[in-house]
């Protein structure tokens, strides 16, 4: 999940770090993993969902404002995730990962290693 500008713009998924858009370094880290399967971005910002899905081959959905405000718990989310996933696709993870932006210099390896 990442929240976008409007709600606080030091959070910004398309802040430069070194060249690269922050978000890029956890997409990139993501779909290197080997044992995730599947890859979501969701946000409550236009900006940034236009971004990955253009920039990566990751899915994006857009979740409600409510839930990327600054007081928002992460664990409404994930909820509403899974309910969006069972009612519109039938699925069900046997597992969700939440990486978050600001953890730039994380390794696939990384993950694969904590699943």
């Amino acid at each position: 999940p990442t929240r976008g500008v409007k709600v606080n713009p030091s959070t910004n998924p398309l802040r430069e770090l070194a060249g690269r858009k922050l978000i890029d370094y956890t997409l990139e880290t993501a779909l290197a993993a080997e044992r995730i399967s599947r890859t979501l971005v969701l946000s409550e910002d236009d900006e940034a969902l236009a971004y990955v899905s253009k920039a990566w081959t990751c899915e994006v959905l857009k979740r409600p404002e409510k839930l990327g405000g600054l007081t928002s718990r992460i664990e409404e989310t994930v909820v509403w995730l899974l309910k969006e996933l069972k009612t519109k696709e039938n699925y069900k993870p046997d597992l969700v990962l939440l990486l978050y932006i600001h953890v730039p210099l994380r390794k696939a390896a990384h993950l694969d290693e904590a699943i």
